[in-house]
Order: C-alpha cells, then sequence, then structure tokens
C-alpha cells in the first residue's frame, strides 16, 4: 500500500475546494445566463475565462 505524499493534488484539501468553487461558479452562471434574454457571447466570454482558470491551475500543480 502506497500512501500519497500531501502535496499530490488529490490529496491536499484547498485544490479540491478550488475546484468546487469554480464548478460552483460555472453552473450559477450557466443557469443564470441560460434562462435571461442576454446575448450568449458573454456566456462564452464565462466559459473561456472558467477554462483559462483551470488550465492554469492544473499547470501550476504539475510542476
Amino acid at each position: 500500500m502506497t500512501i500519497l505524499p500531501l502535496s499530490d493534488p488529490y490529496v491536499n484539501f484547498p485544490n479540491k475546494l478550488i475546484l468546487i468553487l469554480l464548478s460552483t461558479f460555472i453552473v450559477h452562471f450557466s443557469l443564470r445566463y441560460a434562462t435571461s434574454d442576454l446575448p450568449v457571447h458573454r456566456f462564452m466570454v464565462l466559459i473561456v475565462i472558467f477554462t483559462t482558470r483551470i488550465v492554469i491551475i492544473n499547470g501550476n500543480d504539475s510542476c
């Protein structure tokens, strides 16, 4: 049985918390913009920002 180091992103609680918060953020705005008459391009900007943040967070953990 292997014990994972504390620096492992799958063990580190703050990383999980950040992922949960960002996921909640995108779901909230997805539902909000899907039920309103706002243009789709604003929603797409939020999707791109969210995706970029996830890539940056994952990139920092892999170093």
